[in-house]
C-alpha cells in the first residue's frame, strides 16, 4: 500500500482546462457575547450564566489543475460566570476540517477529515449539529448530552484511486472515525472508534456498463461496560447500466459476515445483501426507486425507498418515502425532504428526515427524527433578518430550538449579529426544561497577502 502512495506521487499530471487558479488565505475573528438562562439544560433552572467567547481562525483556499485544498482551524478562548459564582477561563472548543484532492494523469488521491473537541456544559445539541446545508445531523449521542466533561469527535477518510479511466482500476479506502469523552458524569459515554478499509476493482464492460467488485471490513471498538469489540467483512459485486437514454439501472450481490465479541461471549451473524435500483431521468430532475437487503448484528433488514429530484428556477427540492422492514419482522416508514429557494428579498429553506439507523454503541435500531426550517430576510444591503426553527425527536427525548438574529454589516470588513433563541429538552425520565439565551456577536475576516 505505501508503494501505491508514492507511486501516485509521481504521477504525470494533465491539466484541467477551463480551470482558474485560486489561492486565499484568511484569518477570522469572532466574538460573542452571551446570558444563558438554565445554561444545565434541567428541569428546575439555577440562574443566568454569562459567556465572553473569542474565536480565532485561519482557512487556506487553493485551487489549480494538480491540487484542491479547502482547510480551516480555529479555537476559543471563553470567559464564564456560572450562576453558583464559579467563574471558568479557557481555551477550548478546537475545530478543524480538511478536503483536500490531488489529481494525476490516471489517478485520483483525496484526503478529508475533521475534529473537534467540545465542553459538554456549553454544548448546544441541535445548533451545534448543522451542517454547511443547514440541515440537522443528528449524533447517536444525543440524549446523553446533559452531561458533564469533553466530547472529542473525529473522522477521517483517505482514498486513492489508479487507473482512473482504464477498463480496469483500482480504488483504496480507509477510514477512522471516533467519539472520546474526558471527566464525563454519565455513564452512558464512553470512548467509541471504527476503523475501516476497502479495496474496489471496477470494469467497465461495456459501453455506459460499469461492474465494481468491492472487499471492505470494519473494526468497531467500545470501552463501555461489555467491552464490545464488533469486525465486519463483506464483499459486494455491483453493476451500473444505462437501459436506454433516460433510464439508468443498479443492481448488487454480496456476502457480510459480523463477529461481535464481549464479556459474555462471541456471536457470529453472516447474511446475504443485494440491491435493484432504477433512476428515470426527467427535464426537471430525477425519479428513483431502490430496493436493498442489508445484514448487522440482529439479522437481515429490508428497505423500498421511492425518491424524487426537482430543479426549481432558483432553488431545488427533494423528496424520498420508503418502508423499512426490521429484524423482528415490524414495518416502519421512513421519509425525507429537503427544499432551498432564493427570494427576491432573502431566503428559505427547509429539510425533514425520519430515517431508523442502526447505532453499533447500543447494538440496536434507533427511530431519529429531525427538521429544520429557516428564513432570512434582507431588510436592505446591508441589514437581514434571520428566523430559525429546529427539533428532533427518538425514543428519548424530544428537543426544539427557535432564534431570531439581525445581522448588519457595521462596515465592509466588520459585521454585527444580534439575537435571541429559545430551546425545550423533554426527557421521558424528568420534566421537561426550558433554555432562554440573548446574545450579541462582532466578526471580521482578514485576509493575508500571500
Amino acid at each position: 500500500m505505501a508503494a501505491v502512495l508514492a507511486a501516485s506521487t509521481v504521477t504525470v499530471s494533465i491539466a484541467q482546462e477551463g480551470e482558474v487558479p485560486t489561492r486565499r488565505f484568511g484569518l477570522t475573528l469572532d466574538q460573542r457575547f452571551s446570558a444563558t438562562d438554565n445554561q444545565a439544560r434541567d428541569p428546575d433552572s439555577a440562574g443566568v450564566t454569562y459567556n465572553s467567547t473569542t474565536r480565532l481562525g485561519f482557512t487556506a483556499v487553493t485551487r489549480n489543475p494538480l491540487n484542491q485544498l479547502d482547510f480551516s482551524t480555529s479555537t476559543a478562548l471563553r470567559f464564564s460566570e456560572r450562576p453558583e459564582n464559579s467563574n471558568i477561563s479557557e481555551i477550548d472548543n478546537p475545530r478543524l476540517n480538511l478536503n483536500y484532492v490531488r489529481s494525476g494523469a490516471t489517478s485520483t488521491f483525496s484526503v478529508s477529515g475533521n475534529f473537534r473537541r467540545d465542553d459538554i456544559d456549553f454544548l448546544q445539541p441541535l445548533d451545534d449539529f448543522v451542517n454547511e446545508e443547514g440541515e440537522l445531523e443528528i449524533p447517536d449521542d444525543i440524549d446523553d448530552l446533559n452531561a458533564s466533561g469533553t466530547r472529542t469527535s473525529y473522522n477521517t477518510n483517505m482514498s486513492l484511486n489508479l487507473l482512473r479511466d482504464a477498463p480496469v482500476s483500482l480504488t483504496f479506502n480507509y477510514g477512522l472515525s471516533g467519539r472520546d469523552y474526558s471527566d464525563v458524569t454519565d455513564p452512558d459515554l464512553f470512548d467509541t472508534r471504527t476503523t475501516r478499509y476497502g479495496v474496489t476493482a471496477g470494469f467497465q464492460l461495456g459501453p455506459e456498463f460499469d461492474g465494481r467488485l468491492s472487499l471492505t471490513e470494519s473494526r468497531f471498538r467500545a470501552d463501555n461496560e461489555e467491552q464490545t469489540r464488533r469486525d465486519r467483512q463483506g464483499v459486494t459485486f455491483s453493476v451500473d447500466k444505462a437501459l436506454s437514454k433516460v433510464l439508468t439501472g443498479r443492481a448488487s450481490i454480496g456476502r457480510t459476515e459480523i463477529d461481535t465479541d464481549t464479556v459474555n461471549g462471541n456471536t457470529r451473524t453472516t447474511g446475504t445483501n443485494g440491491s435493484l435500483g432504477l433512476t428515470l431521468a426527467r427535464p426537471n430532475g430525477n425519479i428513483g426507486l431502490n430496493f436493498s437487503n442489508s445484514t448487522n448484528v440482529n439479522g437481515d433488514r429490508r428497505r423500498l425507498n421511492l425518491q424524487r429530484s426537482l430543479t426549481l428556477p432558483n432553488g431545488s427540492l427533494s423528496a424520498r418515502i420508503g418502508l423499512t422492514r426490521l429484524e423482528e419482522g415490524n414495518t416502519d416508514t421512513t421519509a425525507g425532504l429537503r427544499y432551498n429557494q432564493t427570494l427576491p428579498s432573502g431566503r428559505m429553506a427547509f429539510s425533514l428526515d425520519r430515517s431508523i439507523r442502526f447505532v453499533e454503541e447500543d447494538g440496536n435500531d434507533q427511530e431519529f427524527l429531525s427538521a429544520s426550517a429557516s428564513h432570512t430576510y434582507d431588510i436592505n444591503q446591508i441589514s437581514s433578518i434571520t428566523l430559525r426553527g429546529a427539533l428532533s425527536q427518538n425514543e428519548d427525548s424530544d428537543r426544539t430550538t427557535l432564534s431570531v438574529n439581525y445581522n448588519y454589516a457595521l462596515t465592509e470588513d466588520w459585521n454585527l449579529t444580534s439575537g435571541y433563541s429559545y430551546s425545550t429538552l423533554d426527557e421521558d425520565d424528568s420534566s421537561r426544561a426550558d433554555t432562554h439565551q440573548i446574545f450579541v456577536g462582532f466578526s471580521r475576516r482578514f485576509d493575508l497577502p500571500f
